[in-house]
């Protein structure tokens, strides 16, 4: 079988050096070689190729200008380690706009891989490098099964769970004595009987189904205070909405009697039940038998059990290869990136997070998670993860939930995920994932910073209900205190969404990411703009925005420990109830440190990091979600002190401007300071209630003794955060926080110049 030099072996990757070796090879190189018209051999895996080419653009080539395929090449990633060519055909678009992503279009995209000869229903555990990126030999077959609410399909997925029963030790459900109020009864695989609800008296196997409410969900079957008793009697399969209906129908499926919904089996117009009962959710999934994931669509009113896109005939294409009994599949390639309905739902990010395994439908096709594996149904290949930084110090929702139930059953721990720790992110997820310890009483604790990554997944999702924003993260909130404690072994107090004994490093949020308003509930009917205010302004919980942390970029970047000094003082919580459950709306806390007042400039312009002062270049400015054209907030604002040097912040709210690049003095914060003496702070304004402040947080330093030159520590501080503030409309004599900021002197190692002049003072912000 011919091959050119693209194709042939030495030109694939080394197994034990690289993942994957890309190549670009011009269309017409393909054509004249494959027309026997170019001084090379006919390649028989280019002509699968263009044949692949074919099949999913039919006369494509044959209807191109010779100009047009002059300007046309195609894009090869070859990986040896799973037999898989990744191709995308693309035209150049040289009168394009600038950039290199914009130079070209993709026609399509498809891959290639070589079908092995023996499929078992597992494999050993996948290359320590690729991690969870490996799933074709884990599964039974590479064929999908065409619709998803036949036996055939529940009993592909009664085979997965069997396997995991039998040899995923780690993926028992760590409480085996845990006891749900209330279940459902839906029979069994050969049982025709009415479903109803029951209270168990003792433990039993139950599924759990985690779904989209939806949107105008006012006439669906709930279980309220009048139709209880009724339910404990029966609750007809046709009056339940579609999705519940579905569940049911997988659970006969499984042989699996007992089932539990939150719609059915908690009341849902007792308000102090259903406050207790949504206390304990993190409770049902964490020690579910299964957990049956319905990822799309986003409404319980149509259902998701069907036809599978992926088992449709012509979605993959297989072909023979010549002399042998070896088969190659074609198959589009599948976008990943793609976020579900279930992922944008604020409620279901801890029923993705406990489980300890989950059947989840999304359309395509079933697939498997567990503590131990992922399995899809058609056996593809999830690419390898670039690691390129694009998305860096970030951990997966399945290596989240890994170490959250880590922690819930330390007993049987869960597979961690594999940390490089070469990378320059490498310390940081070492230390997230308990590889290496780093914590101390001047850096964060690793049980808190996963805290963080949390909030910061669950910021992206939807709530009907604002006041529900704490309440859908109890459970987890729980998880974190029973296995948390503070120097005197008490266990450590939850603020409002943040934790007590790390509030300095807990109130460093910061948008990144402005949601489009008003913005469609996911799961209710409710608009999420017209609610009153729950939280308060320092608690993350109060911004309906997308937040992140990113104080801990010292931790993987900085080649010396780095340590917090400086750090404020908590003096007292007013107003806050230790309980989930509470919206915390008057909950007022009390930080002693450097308090300096400034004065605050809001562009209405994008201004990029490289014209800001002395600011670290990797941040990345706020953008606005919902959108496919410019993304980036037409907002940029500065704060500056009696010195008039000034500095960038992030605010937690669209702003009015109050400048714009052309004005008078809009250089000089720009700059960062003034040179023309152009500018001159106004004392009138020290007292008024329009005056800004800016509240010192910490201040990242590295250790004297670890660093042999601390004036020669190129890009390792100081680097100080600090709250932007206002004085509060509510209360007299308080402060609301408006935003947050942080100076990072990597050219001249100076103490943030904000707090030059600045007093210690006792402060109250609500």
């Amino acid at each position: 079988m011919a091959l050119c030099s693209v194709h042939q072996s030495d030109s694939r990757p080394d197994s034990s050096t690289a993942l994957v070796v890309e190549h670009t090879i011009e269309l017409e190189e393909i054509l004249s070689r494959q027309q026997g018209t170019a001084n090379a051999p006919v390649c028989h895996d280019c002509g699968l190729i263009l044949r692949a080419v074919e099949w999913h653009r039919p006369g494509w080539i044959k209807t191109r200008l010779p100009e047009d395929r002059a300007n046309t090449y195609i894009d090869i990633d070859m990986c040896s380690q799973i037999n898989l060519q990744r191709v995308s055909l693309r035209k150049r678009l040289p009168d394009g706009p600038s950039g290199f992503w914009y130079r070209h279009s993709t026609v399509c995209s498809f891959n290639i891989m070589q079908r092995p000869l023996g499929i078992h229903m597992h494999a050993p555990r996948p290359h320590p490098v690729l991690g969870e990126t490996i799933w074709a030999n884990m599964c039974r077959s590479w064929d999908v099964v065409e619709d998803s609410s036949t036996q055939a399909a529940f009993d592909r997925a009664a085979q997965w769970l069997s396997y995991c029963m039998k040899y995923d030790k780690s993926c028992k459900p760590p409480n085996q004595d845990f006891v749900p109020r209330r279940l459902l009864n839906v029979g069994h695989r050969n049982q025709t009987s009415v479903p109803f609800l029951f209270e168990p008296a003792e433990p039993l196997a139950c599924a759990c189904l985690s779904y989209c409410w939806g949107e105008n969900v006012g006439d669906v079957l709930k279980t309220t205070t009048s139709n209880l008793t009724q339910h404990y009697k029966e609750i007809p399969l046709n009056s339940m909405p579609k999705s519940i209906q579905d569940a049911v129908r997988v659970c006969r499926g499984l042989d699996i009697t007992y089932l539990w919904v939150d719609s059915l089996c908690i009341v849902q117009d007792d308000h102090d039940a259903w406050l207790q009962d949504a206390s304990m959710m993190n409770l049902i999934y964490l020690n579910s038998h299964i957990t049956i994931a319905a990822l799309e669509p986003n409404s319980c009113k149509t259902g998701f059990l069907g036809k599978q896109r992926f088992g449709l005939p012509g979605w993959q294409r297989r072909v023979k290869l010549r002399g042998t009994s070896e088969e190659v599949i074609i198959r589009p390639e599948v976008d990943r990136t793609v976020e579900c309905s279930l992922d944008k739902r604020g409620w279901c990010l801890q029923e993705t997070l406990l489980p300890y395994r989950r059947l989840c439908f999304d359309g395509n096709e079933m697939t498997w998670e567990c503590s131990c594996q992922k399995i899809c149904e058609c056996g593809h290949y999830v690419w390898p993860n670039d690691k390129m930084g694009l998305i860096i110090n970030e951990l997966s929702l399945a290596q989240l939930g890994s170490l959250l139930k880590e922690m819930a059953s330390p007993s049987a721990p869960v597979p961690k995920p594999t940390v490089d720790g070469s990378e320059s992110n490498g310390r940081y997820l070492e230390w997230l994932t308990g590889t290496i310890n780093c914590s101390g009483r001047k850096r964060p604790e690793r049980i808190y910073e996963l805290w963080r990554r949390v909030v910061s997944s669950y910021s992206h999702r939807s709530l009907s209900q604002r006041s529900d924003k704490l309440i859908a993260l109890a459970g987890l909130a729980n998880i974190v205190r029973s296995h948390s404690r503070d120097e005197n072994n008490v266990a450590s107090e939850h603020l409002a969404g943040l934790w007590k004994i790390e509030l300095p490093f807990e109130l460093t949020w910061r948008v990144i990411a402005f949601k489009h308003k008003p913005e469609l509930p996911a799961d209710g009917e409710s608009d999420p703009t017209t609610q009153e205010d729950h939280f308060p302004s320092w608690s993350w919980a109060s911004c309906d925005e997308v937040i992140n942390y990113d104080f801990a970029f010292p931790l993987s970047h900085w080649k010396y420990t780095p340590r917090a000094e400086d750090q404020c003082l908590v003096r007292g919580v007013e107003g806050i109830s230790r309980n989930e459950t509470s919206t915390a709306k008057s909950g007022r806390i009390r930080l002693e440190g450097k308090l300096a007042p400034v004065e605050l400039a809001v562009f209405r312009e994008h201004i990029p990091p490289s014209e800001w002062p002395r600011m670290r270049g990797s941040f990345i400015t706020p953008t606005l979600t919902g959108t496919h054209e410019d993304r980036r907030s037409k907002m940029t604002a500065f704060v500056r002190s009696r010195n008039l040097r000034s500095v960038v912040v992030y605010l937690d709210a669209l702003a009015d401007p109050t400048m714009r690049k052309g004005d008078a003095q809009a250089s000089c914060w720009i700059d960062g300071s003034c040179e023309d003496q152009c500018c001159s702070w106004d004392e009138s304004q020290d007292n008024a209630k329009s005056r800004h402040y800016c509240f010192r947080l910490f201040s990242w330093e590295t250790d004297s003794d670890e660093n042999p030159h601390p004036r020669r520590k190129i890009g390792m501080g100081p680097e100080t955060w600090f709250l932007l503030l206002k004085s509060s409309d509510r209360v007299e004599g308080a402060f609301e926080r408006i935003g947050v900021g942080v100076w990072d002197d990597w050219r001249d190692f100076e103490s943030c110049h904000l707090f030059e002049t600045a007093e210690t003072h006792v402060i109250d912000i609500i």
